[in-house]
């Protein structure tokens, strides 16, 4: 059995999390707020690391999501911590977790149906 709609779930919930963090947070109070940092941070390793373990049939399905980059962010998060770009980490919580979210819940709906 595959565990796509798991790790969709995981993915899912890490964006909506991230949202939560963010909600009323400008990118000068990210920036400052190394706890809300930390937080979105891990978050985007969750996403990472759900990714890295979907099925390539799922992942042939979306070839408009760069899944390579979103697990290639996890590794510098989780390995080259000390080269965080703050930017990028908001760019990632502001911009594409949420795209990704948008994109990804259809799938998980219709899977939940089967």
């Amino acid at each position: 059995m595959s565990r796509d709609p798991s790790l969709l779930q995981d993915i899912l919930d890490a964006c909506s999390l991230i949202g939560e963090y963010i909600n009323g947070v400008d990118y000068d109070a990210f920036d400052a707020g190394y706890s809300i940092q930390d937080s979105v941070i891990r978050r985007i390793a969750i996403i990472g690391e759900a990714a890295n373990h979907l099925s390539k049939e799922f992942k042939a399905k979306l070839p408009d999501i760069p899944w390579r980059d979103i697990v290639d962010m996890r590794n510098v998060l989780i390995h080259a911590y000390n080269d965080i770009i703050t930017e990028e980490v908001w760019i990632v919580a502001t911009r594409d977790a949420p795209a990704l979210a948008k994109r990804l819940k259809p799938f998980l709906d219709e899977m939940s149906q089967e």
